[in-house]
């Protein structure tokens, strides 16, 4: 063992001396010249390191701890107290503690205030009397040390960390800095849930400390499977572990044994304290009601099911234990109703009565997502432009693949950065296909629960309460599933992870996908076999239009479907293509469909959110205000997604137009130009801060405002220009003559884009914007104008 020497102080030297004294008193024998005292040193706990300041002990307590060796071995462990304060067994217990746990180990213990004085054996706790005290007894005593087994190192270890709040405190984050360290990859390994040095910031997380804080004793961290409830309680443990109100001790939930029994396991292999759960549970006990900061047990992925965890968090919340433990539990929307209720479901259960602060884990907001930019930055990775309001990013799961996505197979050399697309891309589903090629287990049944959910789409009982949910996480009722899997293999889904029980507010049982990068594959896979089967272009259309529009990622897993049928079939469907041309958005005044959310800015300038509801009504959220309104006679833009797929599958380079009878025009650039042109934005509505700004212009003309690329259209336009520099000009000059002007504000927007980046592409796309791009943007402006002035 390792034994670091103390700084030397005024102070220190005071008490070294002191020391020194009361140590020749009792061994007179004893070689001054010999002797070294360290009144700072360090004991290990398996993998805790705890330290122990004799001196800084010594203000608090009266009583300081020092490691004396002789000729260079740990020979005595010092209790020495104040002057005539006298010597009590817990001063001999706590010595043989601190001995029994270092290594090596010291044989002899000394308890003295500098009158009063105890001589202590380590092995036997009894007092040494040897037929002489000399130096030949002393050197009998250390060759016997190696001889002596560990003897009661458990007690030695329950006496340290049931009574030193200094020792148990850093033994406990200890364990709580192993749980991430076993659980931390980088952004490409999102098997692992924690990325090395990056921690979104949630306020979630600041809201539970402040609970915790106000005395709760019992906080729920609720949220789907992938809204980031396990990073959220790492945030925990690491903000309340820094400071000194509270000591976190962070630990995996399994419903296969009892809370107790996963502590003492917990116990016994990161510190190497082998204690039974019984032992585990007096300790918790002992802690309580004991001095010291409260002991927060951090629990994360608990699925609420009845059974001895269960139990035990009830009896850790009720007055069995003190108030100085706390629980924080981080849950699935669907195993905090089951933590809430009876077993009949509709009674209140012990845990509902102990009024838990239930906090939820919902999409990054404008603050949250601003903040995990920064973050970003500060590990050299940017969003462009524009990606601050997609919808998708807000999702924690799909900014990490995205990242992941980005990261892969670069080295980043100094001063490089890496630059994340503005919205999530068809090659987000790339990366699931190679991720899950060798996909075996419970895994494999993905593709019935992919199923289930599209038929749910098409159900006439798939209420708008879910439809609402499936905006922003998969999901899919229990009772559709039913109809393809046995309760057997359900159940193997649910107890691999791989599936999440939960309950709509209506009651209906539902189950959210943990892997939804795999379940967003699976459907894709879906609808190229629909394609590659069904012969009615309409229908195909009609289809994966809904799915678009349904679904996280709905328009960029329908593109990815044809980009797959394509590749399968060796030749695009240009009948399904030019279906979904064909279908060209348009707006009609008519109620809000349900589950769709418009958003805008009210006479006032204040932004507001309104989601269709049945019977014509709609929700308006202002701010934090929400009412519920007549939806009646809105003016929306309706059948948006054939085009939102159509502007993904653009980013992808393509051959031919159907229309053009020798197919040598090549079908992305025709796309581009034609979804181009459209007057309005064309993006994908929801409900979650996808506010953007936008100028009304002349002609009937929404434009968005210049400061970033919004919609999958100009995305495209922008891979084209950094791919092709030497067709951009040939593009722009079909642009041209067009006289459009939203086609030209979103070159404009794709060009500046681009010239804000490195390389002969940004220098073509400077020279293009500045003499042809913006010239036309200002003309035509002005052209249109003076037509709406007459």
């Amino acid at each position: 063992m390792k034994v670091a020497k103390a700084t030397m102080g005024e102070t220190e030297a005071q008490l070294e001396t002191r020391a020194r004294d009361a140590l020749l008193k009792a061994l007179p024998w004893l070689d001054g010249k010999e002797i070294k005292q360290q009144v700072s040193f360090t004991i290990r706990f398996g993998h805790a390191v705890i330290h122990v300041d004799g001196k800084e002990r010594a203000h608090v307590t009266g009583r300081a701890d020092i490691l004396v060796t002789v000729d260079g071995v740990p020979t005595l462990v010092l209790e020495l107290k104040r002057p005539g304060l006298g010597i009590n067994d817990d001063d001999v217990e706590q010595g043989l503690s601190y001995a029994r746990i270092l290594y090596p180990r010291p044989p002899l213990v000394l308890a003295t205030d500098g009158t009063a004085r105890r001589l202590i054996e380590t092995h036997s706790g009894m007092d040494w009397r040897p037929a002489s005290q000399d130096e030949e007894a002393l050197k009998a005593l250390l060759d016997n040390v190696a001889l002596v087994a560990a003897d009661d190192m458990k007690r030695a270890t329950s006496r340290l960390l049931g009574t030193d709040p200094k020792v148990w405190i850093e033994a406990v984050r200890a364990v709580s800095v192993s749980f991430v360290d076993e659980r931390k990859g980088d952004w490409t390994t999102p098997e692992l849930p924690f990325v090395d040095g990056f921690l979104l910031s949630r306020k979630a997380v600041t809201n539970a400390v402040e609970a915790l804080k106000d005395g709760k004793r019992l906080v729920f961290l609720e949220g789907d499977p992938v809204s980031g409830k396990s990073s959220a309680l790492r945030a925990l443990a690491e903000d309340l572990n820094a400071g000194d109100d509270f000591a976190v001790l962070t630990l995996d939930a399994d419903s296969g044994i009892d809370l107790f029994s996963a502590l003492s396991d917990i116990l016994s292999a990161q510190i190497f304290w082998p204690i039974t759960p019984h032992e585990a549970r007096h300790w918790v006990q002992q802690l309580s009601r004991t001095g010291g900061p409260p002991l927060v047990l951090a629990v994360d992925d608990f699925d609420g099911a009845r059974g001895g965890f269960r139990r035990d968090l009830e009896a850790l919340t009720s007055p069995l234990f003190g108030e100085r433990i706390r629980i924080v539990l981080a849950l699935d929307n669907g195993a905090a109703h089951r933590l809430l209720t009876s077993g009949n479901g509709r009674t209140t259960s012990a845990l509902m009565r102990r009024d838990p602060e239930r906090i939820a884990l919902d999409p990054l907001d404008d603050d949250e997502f601003a903040t995990a930019c920064d973050h970003l930055r500060e590990h050299r990775i940017s969003i462009m432009a524009g990606g601050e309001r997609s919808r998708e990013y807000r999702l924690p799961w799909v900014l990490r693949t995205m990242v992941g996505l980005t990261l892969a197979g670069r080295t980043m050399e100094p001063g490089m950065a890496a630059i994340l697309p503005p919205i999530p891309t068809l090659e987000l589903l790339g990366q699931a296909e190679r991720r899950y090629r060798d996909i075996a287990g419970p895994a494999t049944n993905y593709r019935e629960v992919a199923k289930a959910l599209v038929e749910d789409l098409s159900s006439d009982d798939f209420t708008y309460e879910l439809r609402l949910l499936l905006l922003d996480t998969y999901i899919v009722r229990k009772s559709a599933l039913r109809g393809r899997l046995s309760d057997s293999d359900i159940r193997e889904l649910v107890d691999a992870g791989l599936l999440h029980e939960g309950r709509s507010e209506g009651g209906e049982a539902l189950l959210y996908p943990k892997l939804q990068d795999l379940l967003a594959l699976q459907l894709a896979h879906i609808f190229v076999r629909r394609i590659a089967e069904n012969g009615d272009p309409d229908e195909v259309a009609n289809d994966l239009a809904e799915l678009a529009s349904s679904v996280p990622l709905g328009p960029v897993i329908a593109a990815y479907s044809i980009f797959l049928a394509t590749m399968s079939r060796g030749t695009l469907d240009y009948k399904l293509i030019e279906t979904l041309r064909a279908r060209e958005p348009r707006r009609e005044s008519e109620p809000l469909p349900p589950g769709r959310t418009v958003t805008g800015r009210g006479p006032d300038g204040h932004a507001f959110e309104l989601t269709g509801l049945p019977d014509g009504r709609g929700e308006l959220r202002v701010g934090d205000v929400v009412d519920i309104v007549d939806a009646e006679g809105l003016s929306s833009l309706a059948d948006i997604d054939p085009w939102m797929i159509l502007s993904y599958l653009a980013t992808w380079r393509m051959a031919a137009d159907s229309k053009d009878e020798d197919r040598s025009a090549r079908l992305d650039g025709i796309l581009m130009l034609e979804i181009g042109s459209f007057p309005e934005p064309l993006i994908k509505p929801g409900n979650v801060s996808d506010m953007v700004e936008m100028h009304s212009l002349p002609g009937g003309v929404e434009a968005l405002h210049f400061s970033g690329i919004f919609e999958p259209i100009t995305y495209a336009m922008l891979l084209f220009f950094s791919r092709e520099p030497e067709h951009a000009a040939t593009f722009v000059a079909a642009a041209l003559e067009r006289e459009c002007l939203p086609l030209m504000l979103r070159i404009d927007a794709a060009l500046t884009q681009l010239a804000h980046l490195s390389g002969h592409e940004s220098e073509t796309a400077a020279k293009l914007l500045k003499e042809d791009v913006r010239p036309a943007v200002v003309a035509l402006l002005n052209r249109w104008g003076e037509a709406d002035a007459r």
